[in-house]
């Protein structure tokens, strides 16, 4: 996929990262005439530890197809919730695509090459310097670019973020490729979400082809979290792992930092990980799109950043303000909000729709505050 134009040394866009965020805001940019170099370290198709589930409202912001790389679709959920029995929920309509993120990642970063996008494989970058009115990139090879203005969107361990001073993120999650057993041969279509893996957190299993895709994630600096992976694994049936992989998890706070100066973050890099799901899809998309819209009204200069930043307030950060409170109320009181559920699966049939269709100010407003307090009072309420 390595470009064969005549490669320059200064440009108006740098975007470190082809994955998701990085790759759609280089098609968005390129799409609208603007010289984009983008950067990966990695060379596709590259491995990456994710659970593979793009939600309705996440593929909605993909401008182009994306079926070419659909592993499924998901239309039925097994749901284990701490101290009740185990519902299953079914819906007649997808509510997730399944998705190999090698896939996936690939198969975006070559729509960006071919909107006009120069995709560079295998560039790792070092260091970003200040140069008077434009910044230098340098990578691990010895290349140098110069450019206006500089997007990071190279993950949740990003090194363009830390350059301007957004702390590591400190919760993890373990995802696994595991051969499916025989229970699971049937279910194409079926998904597990498992709240008992572990505290402030979830366990997980989606099918893909040829192997599930299970894992454990902690929205708490949790510790033992291969512990917990095995338990939840053993208490599913799931069997040994074909691999096990340790990913962070860059959660969504009231605070996150989306760049200065000439440099902009975008997705995981940016924090913009959904902090009741860890759902991390929807928010790249998302900042990738609000990025390109600030560049193209404010241009490549300094005043696309707070430009870029009121955008992303005023949607994301507005989502996930309320996404932030939910999480805090839905996992401190889970096992009150399961006994209400339990008697309630239609009831969960909705609150799921908001979570992968709608959004949580929509739900925050739809159900108000009522309906979340009858919820911690229980059942008998």
């Amino acid at each position: 996929m390595k470009g064969s134009r005549l490669l320059k040394s200064s440009w108006p866009v740098i975007v470190v990262g082809a994955g998701p965020a990085g790759a759609l805001c280089a098609y968005s940019l390129a799409r609208a005439g603007l010289s984009v170099l983008l950067l990966e370290k990695a060379c596709f198709p590259r491995e990456k530890p994710c659970g593979g589930g793009l939600t309705p409202k996440a593929a909605a912001l993909l401008p182009f197809s994306f079926q070419a790389v659909v592993d499924g679709e998901v239309k039925r959920a097994i749901l284990r919730l701490p101290g009740v029995k185990t519902l299953e929920i079914g819906w007649g309509r997808p509510v997730c695509f399944l998705v190999r993120r090698e896939l996936l990642d690939t198969y975006l970063a070559e729509q960006a090459r071919r909107a006009g996008a120069f995709l560079r494989e295998g560039e790792e970058v070092v260091q970003i310097e200040e140069t008077g009115e434009a910044l230098t990139v340098i990578t691990a090879g010895g290349a140098s670019y110069r450019a206006q203005l500089v997007i990071g969107a190279d993950g949740a361990l990003s090194r363009v973020a830390r350059l301007v001073g957004r702390s590591l993120p400190r919760r993890f999650a373990l995802t696994a490729a595991i051969t499916p057993p025989p229970a699971w041969s049937e279910k194409r279509d079926t998904i597990l979400i498992d709240l008992e893996a572990l505290p402030y957190g979830y366990g997980w299993v989606f099918p893909k082809a040829g192997h599930l895709n299970a894992g454990v994630g902690s929205f708490a600096a949790a510790r033992e979290l291969r512990f917990h992976w095995e338990n939840f694994a053993r208490r599913n049936g799931l069997g040994r792992p074909l691999r096990l992989r340790a990913h962070p998890l860059a959660l969504a706070g009231e605070e996150t930092e989306l760049g200065r100066g000439r440099v902009m973050l975008l997705g995981d890099a940016a924090g913009l990980v959904d902090p009741l799901t860890g759902e991390g899809l929807y928010a790249a998309f998302c900042s990738a799109q609000l990025a390109a819209k600030a560049i193209l009204e404010e241009g490549v200069g300094e005043r696309a950043v707070p430009r870029y930043r009121e955008l992303v307030k005023a949607s994301l950060g507005r989502e996930y303000h309320f996404a932030h409170r939910l999480a805090r109320l839905f996992y401190r009181f889970l096992p009150l909000i399961a006994r209400y559920f339990s008697s309630r699966p239609e009831q969960v049939r909705h609150f799921w729709e908001f979570l992968f269709f709608g959004g949580y100010a929509e739900l925050f407003r739809r159900a108000g505050a009522r309906y979340w307090e009858k919820l911690l009072r229980g059942p008998s309420s």
